[in-house]
C-alpha cells in the first residue's frame, strides 16, 4: 500500500490539553520515514464540524473529551459513514477501555504516557492499511451483492419466463385440437399429456401420468407400437398410424436428450385422423367410380359401334341388292334379304329394348307387379316361344310340372327366362339340348337354365353380372354385355337371387330361386304365405 509509506499522511488529533496535543506532535516528528501533517481540535463539536469534511487520512482521539467520551465520538463518526481509521488515546491502560474502543470501532487502542513514536507510526500504518483492506472488503462485498442482485433478478426473470412458457405449453396442450400432446420415458410411460382429445379417450383408457402409451392401443397392436417406439428412443424421428377404439391415430414422435446427449425421454404428438381417412377412402370410391364408369363408357362405345354397325350394314347391303332385282323370277332371292333385314331389325330392337330396361330399372321406374299365376305354364310357354329361335337342331326341354302357383310379376319373370334362354341359345352350338326346368316348394320357385355352350372362363366369372361385360371366347357373338346384368335386377325385384356353374368348353347352368308368395298375398291352400 504505497499511502503508508513516503507520501503525506494527514492527521487530526481531537484533544482537550493543549500539552497532550503539543506531545503528540513531537512524537510524530520523531517518525523518520514518514512524513505527516497534524491538525488539532478540541472539543466534542469541532471535531463532528471537521470529521464529517472527510479531510484527514487518520484520526487521533483521546479518550477524555471534558463532559465527552472518546467512544461516543467514534461511534458517532462510524454511524455517518466515516470509513478512515480511528486510533483512541488514553493516559493509561485500562482493559474495559480497550474493550469498548474495539466495540465501538476503534481501529486501535494507544496508551499516552507510554507512546513512542516507532508505536505511533506502526500503529498509524496498520489502521490504514486495515481501513484499506476494510474498504476493499467492502467493495468487492457492494460487487459481490450487486452481482447477486443481478443474478437474483436473472433468476426471476428465467423463472417468470419458464413459467410463461408453461402456462403457453399448457395452454397450446390443452386445447390442441382433435389429439393429444404427450411426453414419454424410457418406459413409455406418461410423464406429461395433455389435449383435446384427451376428454373422449379417458372415459374408458387410462391416459394419465404413470400409464403407458402402448395400453391406448388393442392388445393385438402393442408390439408394432413397442417397434416404433424403440425406434424413437434410438434416436430416430418415425411417424405412424394406429387404430385406438373406432377411430385412427396418426403418431409423430422425436426423442428428446439430455445433456450428455442421451435419449431420455420422447415428444409424441397424436392426431385424430379418422375423418381424414374416411374422406380418402370416399375419394378412393369416387375414383374408383368414376374408374368404372369410364371403363362402362368404352366398353358401350366399342359395343355399340359393332352391334350397331353390323346390322345396319346388313340392312344397307340387302337394300341395295333388293333395287336390282326387278327382272321376273327373283322373287326368291327377295324374299331371303328381306328377311335378313327383319332379323337384323330385330336385332337392334332387341339391343334398344335392352338399354331401355338398364334406364327403367335405374331409374326406379319398373316395379314388381305380382298376382297369382301357374308358374309352370309360364315356363312351357316361354319356352315354346324361345323354340322359333333356336339354332338348327337345338332343342328346349322344359320340365315343369306340378302345383306352381305364386303370387309373382308374370313379366318380370317372363324377361327373365327370356333372357337366360337367349343367351343359351346365342352361346351354344347347333344340335344340342337347352334345358328348363321349374321345382317348387312350398316358400320358393328353383328355376334352372343349362346349355352345353361354350362356357365362361373362369377368371372372367366375377365380372359375369357386369354392365356391357363380354367374356374374351364370346366377343364374335352378337350381345351388348346387358343381358345378365338385367337379369340380375330382375331378379333382385323378385327378392330373389341367381347362382351360375360353368366350365369351359362344357356349358353353364342358371339358378334363379325365388320367393313364391308376396308378404301382402292373400293366403291359398298348401302354400306358406
Amino acid at each position: 500500500m504505497q499511502t503508508a509509506l513516503n507520501n503525506l499522511v494527514s492527521l487530526l488529533l481531537v484533544d482537550d490539553d493543549e500539552e497532550d496535543y503539543l506531545l503528540t506532535r513531537d512524537i510524530v516528528e520523531q517518525v523518520n520515514h514518514q512524513r505527516y501533517t497534524v491538525d488539532w481540535v478540541d472539543s466534542f463539536g469541532r471535531a463532528r464540524e471537521i470529521i464529517a469534511r472527510r479531510q484527514h487520512d487518520v484520526y487521533l482521539i483521546d479518550y477524555r473529551l471534558g463532559p465527552d467520551s472518546g467512544l461516543d465520538l467514534i461511534r458517532d463518526a462510524i454511524e455517518n459513514g466515516l470509513d478512515k481509521p480511528m486510533i483512541l488515546l488514553t493516559g493509561q491502560g485500562d482493559f474495559e477501555v480497550d474493550t469498548q474502543a474495539a466495540r465501538a470501532g476503534a481501529a486501535d487502542f494507544l496508551v499516552k504516557t507510554h507512546l513512542t513514536a516507532d508505536q505511533l507510526e506502526r500503529a498509524i500504518r496498520y489502521s490504514m492499511q486495515q481501513a484499506h483492506n476494510l474498504r476493499e472488503i467492502r467493495a468487492l462485498a457492494s460487487e459481490l451483492e450487486a452481482r447477486v442482485e443481478r443474478r437474483t433478478l436473472a433468476l426471476r426473470q428465467a423463472v417468470e419466463d419458464l413459467r410463461q412458457s408453461q402456462l403457453l405449453y399448457s395452454s397450446i396442450a390443452a386445447n390442441f385440437p382433435n389429439g393429444f400432446i404427450s411426453v414419454l420415458d424410457s418406459e413409455y410411460r406418461f410423464v406429461m399429456v395433455d389435449g383435446s382429445e384427451l376428454r373422449a379417450l379417458s372415459q374408458s383408457l387410462n391416459v394419465a401420468p404413470g400409464a403407458q402409451v402402448q395400453d391406448l392401443v388393442a392388445p393385438e397392436h402393442r408390439p408394432g407400437m413397442e417397434y416404433f417406439l424403440q425406434r424413437i428412443f434410438e434416436g430416430e424421428a418415425v411417424t405412424f398410424e394406429f387404430p385406438i377404439q373406432h377411430n385412427i391415430y396418426t403418431f409423430r414422435g422425436v426423442p428428446l436428450q439430455n445433456l450428455a446427449g442421451q435419449v431420455e425421454q420422447a415428444l409424441i404428438v397424436c392426431n385424430n385422423i379418422t375423418r381424414q381417412k374416411q374422406a380418402e377412402q370416399d375419394i378412393r370410391k369416387a375414383l374408383e367410380k368414376e374408374r368404372q364408369l369410364n371403363e362402362l363408357k368404352s366398353r358401350f362405345i366399342s359395343m355399340a359401334s359393332h352391334e350397331f354397325r353390323t346390322p345396319l350394314s346388313t340392312i344397307l347391303s340387302s337394300v341395295s341388292l333388293l333395287g336390282r332385282y326387278t327382272e321376273p323370277g327373283s322373287d326368291g332371292r327377295i324374299g331371303k334379304h328381306i328377311d335378313r333385314i327383319r332379323s337384323n331389325v330385330r336385332n337392334l330392337t332387341g339391343i334398344l329394348e335392352d338399354f331401355l330396361s338398364i334406364s327403367k330399372l335405374e331409374e326406379g321406374k319398373i316395379q314388381a307387379k305380382p298376382e297369382w299365376i301357374d308358374c309352370a305354364e309360364l315356363c312351357h310357354e316361354v319356352a315354346e316361344d324361345m323354340q322359333a329361335m333356336a339354332k338348327t337342331g337345338q332343342q328346349i326341354i322344359c320340365s315343369a310340372d306340378g302345383d306352381s302357383r305364386s303370387y309373382i310379376d308374370p313379366q318380370v319373370l317372363r324377361n327373365i327366362l327370356i333372357n337366360l334362354l337367349s343367351n343359351a341359345i346365342k352361346y351354344s352350338p347347333e344340335n344340342r339340348q337347352v334345358e328348363l326346368s321349374l321345382a317348387v316348394d312350398t316358400e320358393q320357385l328353383h328355376l334352372a337354365v343349362r346349355d352345353e355352350g361354350i362356357g365362361i372362363p373362369e377368371e372372367e366369372q366375377k365380372h359375369l353380372f357386369e354392365r356391357f361385360f363380354r367374356a374374351r371366347n364370346a366377343t364374335n357373338i352378337q350381345g351388348t354385355g346387358l343381358g345378365l346384368n338385367i337379369v340380375q335386377r330382375y331378379v333382385a325385384l323378385l327378392g330373389g337371387r341367381i347362382e351360375f356353374e360353368s366350365r369351359l368348353g362344357e356349358g353353364t347352368v342358371f339358378r334363379v330361386i325365388a320367393p313364391r308368395v308376396a308378404p301382402d298375398a292373400e293366403p291359398v291352400p298348401g302354400l306358406v304365405p
